[in-house]
């Protein structure tokens, strides 16, 4: 029996009840409060089962926000493994000279870029700045200003290769 059905029958009997109040029938109303303990029976078991599933679905939480922090510093920590295989093989290959190695089913290459150093935002001219909430370096200006042979007191260009692994 479903909750549904549960209180159907409940309101069904509340109804014959005052049915049976109204026309006064001693022996209709016996049976039917009978049929109300039996019903309020039910509920109270539907109910408890209720209850029992939400308390070990909420101990499933519990066990699924475990299986989280444990997911999260396994990650966390293959991330640094990969990080620092990265890292080996990149400086093994800078040391032997290498900037381009095919091993076959992989391809090793460093690929060439530039990126903003910004020594002191402080110094900055006004337009290579952008105002936020905190001050910040405008980077993208700041690069293109230093390429044009421009002066920018406060930042420099910063060369770097990052591994590639095709």
């Amino acid at each position: 029996m479903n909750l549904y059905t549960i209180t159907q029958d409940f309101n069904d009997l509340l109804d014959m009840l005052n049915q049976a109040q109204e026309e006064g029938n001693q022996e209709q109303i016996s049976l039917i409060e009978s049929g109300l303990e039996i019903t309020q029976d039910n509920f109270k078991d539907k109910a408890t089962n209720y209850v029992k599933f939400i308390r070990s679905e909420e101990a499933g939480l519990s066990a699924i926000d475990e299986e989280i922090k444990r997911l999260t510093a396994l990650k966390k920590s293959k991330v640094s493994k990969i990080d620092n295989l990265e890292s080996r093989l990149s400086n093994t290959m800078q040391s032997i000279g290498f900037d381009k190695f095919d091993l076959g089913l992989f391809k090793l290459s460093f690929r060439k870029s530039t990126s903003v150093e910004v020594l002191d935002v402080d110094q900055l001219p006004e337009g290579f700045k952008r105002i936020k909430t905190n001050v910040d370096a405008d980077k993208i200006a700041i690069k293109k200003a230093i390429e044009a042979g421009q002066t920018v007191t406060g930042a420099s260009i910063k060369h770097s290769a990052s591994l590639q692994i095709k």
